[in-house]
């Protein structure tokens, strides 16, 4: 086979008809991998594929790129006629396709067929060629939103709200750093909150929901936190039954955490309680003790006095 701006121009017609390279090939007795080959000749930019196709001058892949998107609009301009006015299906019965009556042979006797048409039996012929019965079906529902959705999104298109319940830190921003880049946190599926500075490095933490003073950048953020703004400070939450849980930042101020006591520091608090409940029972036994000594005291310098006899 010569390739030639005639065979080329040939290729690129079917393939406006929306016809696959497999069949292009069989039609033009090459072999797919020809087509594939012209066009990434055609991609380098071999001089040789340059060809003039509805009156324009370009590269053969140019052009087949153009073919592709024609093809497309045909779809789109059968998907819009089927949407309008529904399509024509062959009817097919017990495997056999069924062929249309002519009306005019209705009611004709079967001996006089041939000698008033010509014919023997009473299918409907165009151009000599017996017509196959269809049945038109009506527009497709699907098909007919999917069309006005494309074209009025607004009124057809489909609706849908997605609720998004993360946790992460809130930062307020200045009307003059609104093109500064901002820093992102991803959600993970496993509960942590990841902040993505563009770096390898990643800084990974179980977070809540912090709210800080605007900062022109985290340079000044930073500045902010070195003179201690930033310190962490205890606060006190009392649920229902009225019992109280102290929580404290991390050493992250912007993710406060519940505080965790080490094994340390529990045996250190716990010491200082029974301390604490030792002196009380010692100062409440000194108590005890002082009040018997007073009373002893009191009967001795004021005895009581007895009853005579």
């Amino acid at each position: 086979m010569k390739r030639s701006p005639e065979l080329l121009c040939e290729i690129l017609d079917l393939m406006a008809l929306g016809k696959s390279q497999t069949e292009i090939a069989r039609r033009i007795a090459c072999s797919p991998v020809t087509i594939y080959r012209f066009i990434q000749r055609s991609k380098a930019g071999d001089p040789e594929f340059v060809v003039t196709w509805s009156d324009v001058e370009a590269q053969f892949a140019v052009h087949a790129r153009s073919a592709e998107r024609m093809s497309y609009a045909l779809i789109e301009s059968q998907a819009r006629a089927f949407a309008l006015e529904g399509f024509s299906e062959p009817v097919v019965f017990a495997g056999e396709l069924k062929y249309a009556i002519d009306p005019k042979l209705v009611g004709v006797p079967d001996d006089m067929l041939d000698i008033l048409f010509g014919v023997t039996d009473r299918y409907l012929r165009i151009n000599g060629e017996v017509q196959p019965l269809t049945v038109r079906r009506k527009p497709s529902d699907a098909l007919v939103l999917k069309m006005l959705s494309a074209h009025f999104p607004k009124t057809y298109g489909e609706k849908s709200s997605v609720d998004v319940n993360v946790g992460g830190v809130l930062r307020l921003q200045r009307p003059d750093e609104r093109n500064v880049p901002m820093k992102t946190i991803e959600h993970q599926p496993d509960g942590e909150f990841t902040l993505d500075d563009g770096d390898d490095a990643i800084q990974s933490s179980h977070g809540q929901l912090a709210v800080g003073r605007p900062a022109f950048d985290s340079a000044e953020m930073d500045q902010w936190n070195a003179d201690g703004e930033f310190a962490p400070q205890p606060v006190a939450f009392v649920n229902e039954g009225g019992e109280r849980e102290v929580r404290i930042a991390a050493p992250d101020p912007l993710l406060p955490v519940a505080l965790e006591e080490t094994r340390e520091e529990k045996i250190a608090r716990e010491d200082a309680v029974d301390l604490a409940n030792v002196a009380q029972a010692q100062d409440d036994r000194a108590v005890r003790a002082a009040a018997e000594n007073g009373r002893v005291a009191a009967a001795v310098t004021h005895p009581r006095p007895q009853p005579r006899l």
